[in-house]
Parts: structure tokens; sequence; C-alpha cells
């Protein structure tokens, strides 16, 4: 099921024009993947700054029903890198892996933190087309645990993590033979950013801290297939990076070169700008930027307190609408119609043909958050949006939540699922047309979530 003909390209939107009238629910949109009774319930109890609080101490917020959910489906994913490394089944590894990153959006109560570990899976983006998936779940497992924590623990899980070793050359980073990949994106990507005032000199030093960094090949080992530091890869000496002198020796240099650039301030602006252009928008606003950079060096790279500064600014309610990505537009459709189950498989096919697979970007820059790159492919995502109303997933949506007893009780009930009550007046028209052609008939119930899904409101957020 589709539509034909349509326009090829998205324009932002004023918020006015999609009647967006509660500045909380275009906050609670930001900081998830689509508003439900849950988060509704939520604000009533304190307000965005309630909210907020609740969301950044993620632990205590019940997951447990997810947990056992994952836990059944998704039993590879709490194995070492040695026990995966040791299995010949990647079909199942990568099956499992895309499930559990599929069905924590949608399913969990922490959208605040899910949010935050697709913005690191970017940030720290590693692809399947360089690395086997044996590496790479346990790198995503340790991506998840240090979300919430310190920008300095996060860098080191990556810094230390064989899947980020062989995406970016750093096995085989000789002291004799230097490898400068890691190096320069460390600094140019995971740190200090394009703009953060290194030169071609400090690439070269840092690739050499980092020297001997490296993988456990032998088979034999009780590590295989994890990192490890080869001291005779090693080049010796005291290194030289961004003014700074490393006495360090050995792998404590390359932890001492991470800790210089976790601490610095180009990276704490560089953080703090992608952070916000995440959350608020591509127009980042210099104050907000200042006070979430200051935060970011006073608390030693605190992520949470970051967020804070930037979740409890008012430039987020103020912002135009960001475009969904394709995997955001599939979440909040999920999430929206209740729909819990899926086959994987034609999902993650669906996704592919948007543009957007699970861990399947090759440059290490991560998919493009930007609505130039995303808005071309409107007539996809319009099918996309039919595609899940009509099961074609083997989506099952639950109807039930939104039969109703006249065609506005239906209309109602999509509109309050699917939008949070708020939507243009035009696809509102659109919705109710087709429901009250025959609001009892449960045909007639999906050309309205499809028309809803579909609809030029839901590509936004």
């Amino acid at each position: 099921m589709g539509v034909a003909g349509a326009t090829q390209t998205l324009a932002v939107p004023r918020t006015s024009s999609l009647n967006w009238d509660n500045p909380s629910y275009r906050v609670l949109r930001r900081m998830g993947y689509g508003i439900t009774d849950f988060e509704i319930a939520q604000l009533n109890q304190g307000g965005i700054p309630g909210y907020v609080g609740r969301q950044l101490k993620h632990k205590s917020v019940s997951d447990g029903s997810l947990e056992t959910i994952v836990r059944i489906h998704c039993p590879l994913l709490r194995r070492s890198v040695t026990q995966l490394m040791r299995m010949s089944n990647d079909e199942a590894m990568s099956q499992q892996l895309v499930a559990m990153s599929m069905m924590r959006p949608v399913l969990s109560k922490r959208q605040v933190y899910e949010r935050m570990v697709e913005f690191w899976l970017d940030h720290f983006n590693i692809s399947l087309e360089k690395v086997e998936v044996a590496m790479l779940i346990p790198y995503v497992m340790a991506v998840r645990e240090n979300a919430m924590g310190s920008f300095l623990t996060l860098l080191k899980a990556t810094a230390t993590s064989p899947a980020m070793m062989m995406y970016l050359d750093n096995y085989v980073n000789y002291g004799t033979s230097p490898n400068q990949n890691y190096g320069r994106e460390l600094l140019e990507l995971h740190t200090l950013g394009v703009d953060g005032g290194y030169s071609q000199e400090d690439v070269i030093q840092c690739a050499l801290c980092l020297t001997g960094w490296t993988i456990e090949f032998d088979d034999s080992k009780s590590n295989f297939g994890a990192f490890k530091f080869d001291s005779t890869a090693h080049a010796n000496g005291n290194k030289q990076v961004l003014g700074r002198t490393i006495t360090a020796s050995g792998r404590a240099q390359g932890e001492r070169l991470l800790e210089i650039l976790a601490t610095h301030p180009s990276t704490a602006r560089n953080i703090c700008r992608k952070l916000i252009r995440w959350f608020v928008g591509p127009a980042v606003p210099p104050d907000l930027l200042a006070a979430a950079s200051a935060r970011f060096l006073t608390t030693n790279g605190s992520i949470t307190e970051v967020l804070k500064v930037i979740l409890l600014s008012p430039s987020i309610a103020a912002s135009p609408p960001k475009l969904k990505r394709p995997f955001h537009l599939f979440a909040s459709a999920a999430r929206g119609t209740g729909m819990n189950k899926w086959n994987v498989a034609q999902m993650t096919e669906g996704l592919y043909d948007l543009g957007h697979f699970p861990f399947l970007w090759g440059p290490p820059n991560g998919y493009p958050d930007t609505t130039a790159y995303w808005s071309g492919g409107l007539l996809a995502r319009i099918n996309f949006g039919f595609d899940l109303a009509v099961d074609a997933y083997q989506s099952k949506i639950p109807l039930n939540n939104f039969r109703g007893a006249t065609a506005l009780s239906v209309s109602q009930k999509l509109e309050k699922r699917l939008f949070a009550g708020e939507l243009a007046s035009s696809d509102q028209s659109m919705i109710r047309s087709i429901v009250a052609e025959n609001p009892a008939d449960d045909n007639v119930i999906r050309g309205g979530i499809a028309l809803g899904l579909a609809s030029p409101t839901f590509q936004w957020y």
C-alpha cells in the first residue's frame, strides 16, 4: 500500500502550522521517540523539570518488563567478545543486536537515555561493513553502559574496544610504522572537533601515544578477540600533544592522552554543540553553548549535568520542528500505534530502503542529523507509513487502541496516540474524513492510521 506522485522534498514547517500549542509537549517530543500516556503522566507530576530529573536518573526508571523481553529474545548480547568470536552464527548475532536496538527505543520508559545511546553510537560510529558483529555487540553494550556517565569513561570504553581498533585500524598501529587513522578521528570527530585547534603534528603524536593498542588475535588465548596492549609495538618516549608533554609510558601514555582530550575546552564545545543540535536544532544559541560547555568543564565531562543545562533551556520549546530520521520515524510510529511486535528482518529491510539501516553507515562521522540530508525521500517515508499501518512488516498494531463508538471518538483516539492531540488542521481533516466513512470497519481504521503515519505533521518532532 502506498502513495504515488508525492513531492520529494520537505521544508521545515512553522510550529504554529502544526498546531503544536503546548510548549511542554514540544520538549517531550525532542527528548524521546514519541509522547505516550506515560510521558504525559510524568509531565503532570512535576512539569518538564520533574520529568527531566527523573529521566536523567534513568536507572531508577523501571524497565523491568522490557529487560525480560531482551533477555529472552537476545541472549547473545550478554556474552563476552571472546565467547562471541568463538561462535559461527553471525546471522543470529546480527538479528539479536538489531532486534534489541529496535525494541529499546520503542518500549523503554527511559526515553532520554535511549536518545543518548543513539547519539553516541553515531558520534562514535562503527560500521558492520568493516567490523565483525562479534566485536560490535560488546561495543554497543559498552556505549549503552556509559551513555549517561562521564565523557572520559565513555571515551576510554570506545578507545579500548576491539571494534574501534578494527574499524579505525589502530590494531595495526605500530611504533615502527604508525597508523594515524584512529588518532585523526579521535581528534577530529570524537573529541576536539574539526575546528578544535589541533595540527597534523598533533595527529602524529596521538597515533604514537596509541601504538600497541591492539587486539588479541591468538584464538588459543583466554582473551581472544579482546583489547590488549602490546608493549613491543609501542613507540617509547615522551610525546607532545596540544602543547602538553606526556611523560607517562606504555599503556598509561594513551590513557593520559585520552584524559587531556576529554577535558579540553575544544572538546567541551564540540560535544555540547552536537548535543544542542541533537535536542534543539541546527541553530545553536551561543549562550546555551557557552553554558553547556562551562558545565561540561566544571563537572569533568558529566553527561547528565550537561543535559540538565540543555534540556531545561527554553531554546527547545522555541526552536523549529526537526525532521525525524527514518529510525526515529519507525520508533515513533511503533510507540504511537502501540506496536510491540514486528519481523526484524523485514523492518530492517524497510529502514534500509529509507537509508537508515542500523550500524551500516560507512564513514566514521555517523548518520547525518540534518533536514537537508533526509528531506529528499518523502515518497519512501509515506509508503513506509502506509506499510506499517497494514502490517506489511508483520507489525501487529493493536486496533483496540483506536476503536470507538463514533467516528469522532475513533479520530480523537488516533490523534491523541499519534500526535498527542496536536496536528495540522489539514492532516486532522484528512484523517477524520476517511474515518467517517465507516468507523466500525477495521480497514477504515487502518486507513486512518496510515494517513496519520504518512501525514506531514508526523514527519516532524
